[in-house]
């Protein structure tokens, strides 16, 4: 059994994050925006999430097999509090390494004081479904979208269970809290 280690992505990543898009993958949760045509694009969203929200890779040995990140929710100025996340994953990824890419993720927006995640998830996908359901999440109904191609349900989990007293941190400044504890 090969190791999992999931770690912060980096700017050099670019190439192994093409590689799981290109390839034949698996969306876990679905980023119904994001089409990063060149490998510019591609670092300018790692190192522009990395500011403020986790973009994390999974590795199993020294092949990366998935990768996820948050941002702000669509409604970010009502839902300030609230995520939307995406995760992708080649189709040789273990279900260990899909538990702890997923489960770190959530994890670190807990910390950094979020209270809500949501996740586009298809329904068609039995195994994308099933993750969530083990994962919390609550179906919440199909997305108000007309013009995807492929059906997609809103998902969500509360990561909090109190309402916060400050604004959430910065995924770089729970890094550095990380660092120190460590």
């Amino acid at each position: 059994m090969k190791s999992i280690i999931v770690r912060a992505a980096q700017a050099d990543d670019v190439g192994s994050i093409r590689t799981i898009q290109n390839g034949l993958v698996n969306d876990i949760a679905v980023d119904v925006s994001a089409q990063y045509s060149d490998d510019m694009q591609l670092r300018n969203l790692i190192e522009a999430t990395l500011r403020d929200f986790p973009f994390l890779l999974a590795c199993e040995g020294v092949h990366v097999s998935g990768f996820a990140y948050a941002r702000a929710h669509r409604a970010a100025g009502a839902f300030r509090w609230s995520v939307d996340v995406v995760v992708q994953i080649a189709k040789s990824t273990s279900l260990n390494a899909v538990d702890s890419l997923y489960r770190q993720l959530l994890r670190d927006l807990r910390a950094q004081g979020y209270l809500t995640a949501y996740a586009l998830v298809s329904p068609s996908s039995g195994f994308s479904v099933a993750l969530h359901q083990a994962l919390g999440f609550s179906r919440l109904g199909p997305h108000a979208a007309i013009d995807f191609e492929q059906d997609l349900d809103c998902w969500s989990v509360a990561l909090c269970e109190e309402n916060p007293r400050t604004e959430p941190i910065s995924f770089e400044a729970l890094r550095q809290i990380k660092a120190r504890s460590s």
